[in-house]
């Protein structure tokens, strides 16, 4: 089951990432955020970590952004999702080893 939904992701981000970039070059980055946050919603029911909704709903409200009301946003969206990505990674980070933990200590 969880290998079916991966592949599915990957087929969908896989195909539909290059269409915006052949429209115009600007939407390149902005698109590629949506498809990518729209990527780790699938990450919910695979992990059980709601934090990836946050991420994914950031990464898709800044794609969403500089498309439609930022405009002048659309050459530096990369560097914003990365800096999203960079915010998500120690909650994500301490989220993971918390459950760790807590499973270790189960008897």
């Amino acid at each position: 089951m969880r290998w079916r939904c991966r592949a599915r992701s990957r087929f969908l981000s896989g195909s539909l990432l290059p269409s915006p970039g052949l429209v115009t070059a600007d939407l390149f980055f902005p698109a590629s955020l949506i498809i990518v946050g729209a990527h780790y919603l699938t990450f919910i029911s695979l992990y059980g970590m709601w934090l990836y909704g946050a991420l994914a709903g950031a990464l898709v409200a800044v794609g969403a952004a500089s498309i439609f009301l930022l405009p002048d946003l659309r050459d530096i969206s990369g560097w914003i999702g990365a800096l999203v990505f960079l915010a998500f990674a120690a909650p994500l980070y301490l989220t993971y080893r918390a459950s760790a933990t807590s499973e270790m200590t189960l008897p």
